[in-house]
């Protein structure tokens, strides 16, 4: 027996079970300290978006509302067609428990990040790959620097989490007609669309169109016999059935995002967040541009092009990143690689974004094209449907993430299952051996340079490269993180050279040097990444703002007891609008002033959390703003604006805003009078509008017109400036109202002389309302809330039957009914046209997708077959056959190997 069987006799087979226990290790290292301290985390969305924003659905169904409709976002807001707010995702039902929510919204990030691991890894092993393979990859994917850094943006981490299942049980759904597959993967897709991110699960779609098109049609499938363009029709009739049934499975958000999208003006900023090509080096060498929080380290700012970052790094490891680009080098010999390479160089061009051909013209001729034109993403929003709606080409590099942990799996199969000669050193021609050798020899060679310009990195003036919120550049840190990020490089190349070599691998024997490996990739993925998850350390989410105390203090002074719904507060939309101070100077707890600054000013979602009383912020941000709604604030910003182009007082009058919140260089509002706000947020003012108008008004004096389109924007605001402008004026919209009706309404009688006509606001919660009204004559209920289809309305006279009446548009933005005379009692509410039939559809897409799924577990599940090899040496006259004989080299390997 030689050395290398000696080695492997000495490794008894273990059964592979415990490969789990190595990502739940590396998951406790990254998200134990959160969930021990029960701090949530800081960072851009994560401490001022999706925190306050779950924090008001859980108080929704705590009071036994389902979430439809809110009154505290614009004029009104239909959230169930929000898919940020995740109302119809199954597992954001554990955050209305009776627990802490702070922990409990920890428990949610950290348990979708695990989640993210098992898929991967449970993928993997279903696509044939060993254990130590599938732990090394899904370690890579879950850790990854694109997938922890969406712990900010909680519902993109969602999506990621059920990627992996998608992509598999979709390419077999595809490959080979599989009725239970097409569920699961339909299944997969549906949570990505109800947990808040349907771009990825499009994306995953397009990813499993890119593989009809790659592979060979009918090569995959025993039962597919097909051949030549009827195989590949084949395919595509399978991937549209994959699609239609994810589509039949999230059927309510899937109509209600439909409509809200189609009514939202949501196509600003759709290349704001990119990831440039030379991030590429972040693949290989981690925070080499410099940590982006909570100090401001980010030397690649300099580069034309960079843009804000939506992530911090790309790096995955650097043992993983050499399997992956080992095992793309062969993607030639094998066809099933083909497919992830493809994804992933299609992800790394769409997520440049408009670096694109427009771009390089402009910079060679100096010319204004659109710089976005001839870009991968530019072509997508062209020839895919609806893909203009998404935004943000970053977004790819979570496809292009997952792409790069499939080849880690079949880079480490392909180096595991190769047997080196007996040499102490590695094979030199191995490429992930040579990649290192490179990537190392490069880091020495920077290390070196580096290390003669510490003096000109710290005489960087503190006044370059500066950023509003977390200051002006660190030259000093800069210069550390891209030492570190070298130094680390070297470290970690240096232990997987040693660990590769034939010594250690005979040594520690297969598992244990496949554990070392694993070690080694978790710790390095968190010097790389632990420090993200930068938590709040003061309890300040949870505090009550000076502002919601100085609106209260002045509404018992002015207005007595608020009886009305929300106060409607309107805050400046001013980009950066931060404290002057953080521009000239950094901090390390800057994360904590940021979520205070914020929590005091209301933004952007911390206004969710006022109580006594309650407010709603218009032109709050979101997924998008109602088309008609952002028209009427943009005419407004026309036509008599206030300082720092923010819309009319008059206009925001006529909607109901009662108070502003500005940035404190504006000392001047027509029609408004300064409330000091003690200890209040630096830089904001708060302002009430005098006499402004009621939620509720009877109008008798208007115009009838017919339903005006709701497209394209530009028509949107000559309506608003035709229709409600008069003389350069706003019109007064307390005693007239602009009526758009389909049909006729009816005459309108005058306002009564000697009788006092009232209308009083009675109940109210969030998708339904009350009001009582006593009319003398004809006249209109204007109530200043959003319109949409959705509404409608009952009406009571005078005792008799409820009856429903028509709702209509009124002033463009708001909804009224017509009204006779008499003691009438008027009912809202909030009941979407087609949500019943979507329930029933989504209700009866899960009952098959759990019969089919259950029916072919019971037909497949049948007594295991030993392994292979121990079969064919028990079966008759095997076992005396190879008696006193050399075990064949093919039946020897998979006893000793741990990757089968």
């Amino acid at each position: 027996m030689g050395e290398a069987d000696a080695g492997r006799a000495a490794v008894p087979v273990r059964t592979g079970r415990g490969w789990g226990l190595w990502i739940l290790g590396a998951w406790i290292v990254f998200f134990g300290p959160m969930l021990a301290t029960g701090r949530p985390p800081a960072f851009r969305d994560a401490g001022h978006y999706y925190f306050p924003l779950h924090a008001h659905v859980r108080e929704l169904r705590r009071a036994d509302l389902f979430p439809l409709w809110t009154d505290r976002e614009d004029l009104g807001r239909p959230i169930a067609g929000d898919p940020t707010w995740s109302v119809f995702y199954p597992p954001a039902m554990v955050l209305a428990l009776p627990l802490s929510f702070p922990r409990l919204w920890n428990a949610y990030i950290a348990g979708h990040a695990l989640l993210a691991a098992f898929t991967c890894y449970s993928a993997l092993r279903r696509s044939r790959r060993g254990k130590p393979a599938s732990a090394c990859a899904a370690i890579a994917y879950a850790f990854g620097g694109c997938l922890i850094a969406q712990h900010a943006n909680v519902v993109y981490l969602v999506g990621a989490a059920w990627l992996p299942l998608a992509l598999h049980d979709g390419a077999e759904a595809v490959r080979s007609p599989s009725l239970g597959r097409s569920f699961a993967a339909a299944i997969a897709m549906a949570m990505m669309v109800l947990g808040g991110d349907p771009q990825l699960a499009a994306h995953a779609a397009m990813a499993l169109a890119l593989l009809i098109a790659l592979e060979p049609a009918g090569s995959h499938a025993a039962t597919d016999r097909t051949r030549g363009w009827r195989g590949r029709l084949a395919k595509v009739s399978r991937w549209a059935i994959v699609v239609l049934l994810a589509a039949a499975l999230a059927a309510p958000q899937m109509l209600l995002g439909a409509r809200w999208s189609g009514a939202g003006s949501r196509a600003d900023n759709t290349y704001a967040f990119h990831f440039a090509p030379w991030r590429w080096l972040e693949f290989v060498y981690p925070n080499v541009a410099g940590r982006t929080y909570p100090e401001h380290r980010r030397w690649t700012k300099a580069f034309v092009g960079e843009g804000p970052v939506w992530f911090a790094s790309a790096y995955i490891g650097l043992l993983p990143i050499g399997l992956a680009a080992a095992a793309a080098c062969g993607c030639r010999r094998d066809a099933k690689r083909r497919w992830p390479v493809a994804v992933a160089a299609v992800g790394l061009a769409a997520a440049a974004g408009d670096l694109g051909i427009g771009l390089a013209v402009n910079r060679a001729l100096g010319t204004s094209f659109p710089s976005e034109t001839g870009s991968a993403y530019w072509l997508l929003e062209c020839v895919v449907p609806f893909y203009a709606k998404f935004r943000y080409p970053a977004k790819w590099m979570v496809m292009v993430q997952w792409a790069l942990t499939w080849l880690v799996a079949a880079g480490w199969d392909d180096w595991r299952g190769s047997r080196p000669k007996p040499s102490r050193s590695p094979n030199p021609t191995s490429p992930l051996v040579l990649g290192l050798a490179l990537s190392m020899s490069a880091a020495i060679v920077a290390i070196v340079i580096l290390t003669g310009r510490y003096a000109a990195w710290s005489s960087i003036e503190f006044d370059a490269l500066p950023d509003p919120t977390f200051g002006p550049l660190n030259g000093p840190g800069a210069w550390r993180d891209v030492a570190g990020s070298l130094t680390q490089h070297l470290i970690v190349g240096a232990c997987i050279l040693g660990l590769s070599s034939h010594r250690a691998r005979v040594r520690l024997g297969a598992a244990r040097w496949s554990a070392a490996m694993l070690v080694l990739t978790i710790l390095d993925l968190a010097g790389a990444h632990r420090w993200q998850l930068e938590p709040v350390r003061s309890p300040v989410m949870i505090e009550e703002s000076a502002v919601e105390r100085a609106i209260r203090s002045d509404l018992a002074e002015h207005h007595g007891p608020n009886e009305t719904g929300p106060v409607l507060v309107f805050r400046a939309d001013v980009r950066p609008w931060r404290p002057e101070a953080w521009s000239r100077r950094s901090d390390p707890r800057r994360l904590d002033a940021i979520v205070a600054w914020d929590r005091a000013s209301l933004y952007p979602k911390h206004h969710l959390a006022a109580a006594d009383p309650p407010i709603a912020i218009v032109e709050s941000s979101g997924f998008a703003i109602d088309a008609v709604l952002a028209s009427f604030l943009r005419a407004a910003r026309t036509v008599d604006p206030l300082p720092l182009d923010q819309p009319s007082a008059g206009a925001l009058r006529a909607l109901g805003v009662e108070y502003l919140l500005l940035p404190l260089e504006v000392t001047h509002v027509p029609g408004a009078s300064r409330i000091e706000v003690p200890d209040g947020p630096d830089g904001v003012s708060l302002w009430r509008i005098d006499q402004s108008l009621p939620r509720v008004s009877l109008v008798h004096e208007g115009t009838v017109i017919r339903p005006l389109p709701a497209r394209p924007s530009l028509s949107l605001d000559s309506h608003v400036r035709r229709h409600l402008v008069v003389d350069g004026r706003w019109r007064d919209l307390e005693r007239w109202a602009l009526i758009e009706a389909d049909r006729d309404v009816g005459p309108i009688g005058p306002e009564a002389v000697g009788r006092r006509e009232s209308c009083e606001w009675q109940e109210a919660e969030d998708g339904s309302l009350a009001v009582s009204v006593d009319l003398a004559s004809a006249g209109w209920l204007v109530v200043r809330g959003l319109f949409d289809p959705g509404w409608r309305a009952t009406i009571s006279t005078d005792g008799h039957a409820t009856r429903e009446i028509p709702v209509f548009r009124a002033n463009r933005v708001m909804r009224a009914v017509r009204l006779d005379a008499g003691r009438h009692r008027v009912e809202f509410h909030y009941a979407p046209k087609g949500l019943g039939w979507a329930f029933g559809v989504s209700l009866f897409a899960w009952g098959a997708a759990i019969a089919v799924i259950r029916a072919q577990r019971r037909r497949h599940t049948r007594p295991r077959p030993r392994f292979w090899p121990e079969a064919l040496a028990s079966a008759r006259g095997v076992g005396q056959a190879t008696r006193g004989r050399k075990r064949p080299e093919a039946l020897a390997r998979p006893l000793a190997d741990e990757n089968r």
